[in-house]
């Protein structure tokens, strides 16, 4: 089965590695769906760079309103202008440092659907809740808070723990499976993903669960020949 494999690139990246990067990506050849995720003000450019490639373009964000006077936001339809077809939500750094609310994060999915852009929310227990046993708790209180009034047959789920984010430490494949099927009975999304220290070394091992559709990868996929390695 073909794997989705989302590129949070960060803000890892400047212009020209950027650009580089996306040119360089944009030759290879891969059975897998891609979606590069760069940098706001490098939407452009990316989407330039991969124009008439397999590749697709995502967000790391949006907007929780579609108003013009919202200073320092991206809407939803700007992105679609832009020619994203994914946009992220929710991750645990936005959660963190930007203070999101389930409300924002709820906003923010019904204005991407509204504009036909396939949202990405991301899902995730901390290292206490995780060592406490209580993430099936925690994975089902952050779909309570967000999940009124949402088409999930158009949403993708990614469960990346946030105690797994660029620690080198994994779930197993079993405590990922049992995360994937607490999210397909509670809302039956139209697909799950894992991410979380994905990287060259553990995407064979963790491309054996069945349940989970692809993976959202960070710095790893900042890097050209691991990423190759990742997609082969």
């Amino acid at each position: 089965m073909k794997k989705l494999i989302i590129a949070n690139w960060k803000m890892a990246l400047g212009i020209n590695e950027s650009a580089k990067l996306a040119q360089e990506i944009a030759k290879l050849a891969f059975d897998s769906e891609l979606v590069i995720c760069p940098s706001y003000p490098y939407l452009s450019l990316v989407k330039e760079a991969i124009y008439n490639s397999k590749v697709k373009l995502g967000a790391q964000d949006c907007a929780n309103r579609n108003l013009p006077a919202f200073t320092g936001g991206v809407s939803a339809s700007q992105l679609k202008e832009l020619g994203c077809e994914y946009a992220i939500v929710g991750h645990s750094e936005r959660r963190i440092y930007a203070h999101e609310t389930a409300q924002e994060i709820h906003d923010k999915i019904k204005s991407l659907l509204e504009i036909g852009i396939t949202p990405i929310l991301c899902l995730g227990e901390d290292i206490i809740s995780y060592k406490a046993k209580e993430t099936k708790e925690v994975i089902s209180m952050q779909l309570d808070e967000i999940g009124f009034e949402i088409d999930w047959s158009k949403v993708l789920v990614a469960y990346e723990p946030i105690w797994a984010i660029g620690t080198g430490k994994v779930p197993t494949n079993e405590e990922i499976k049992s995360v994937a099927k607490i999210i397909s009975d509670k809302v039956n999304p139209m697909g799950i993903i894992y991410g979380g220290s994905v990287n060259a070394e553990n995407i064979a091992q963790l491309s054996a669960i069945s349940h989970v559709k692809g993976f959202l990868i960070g710095s790893a996929s900042t890097k050209l020949q691991e990423l190759m390695d990742i997609l082969r």
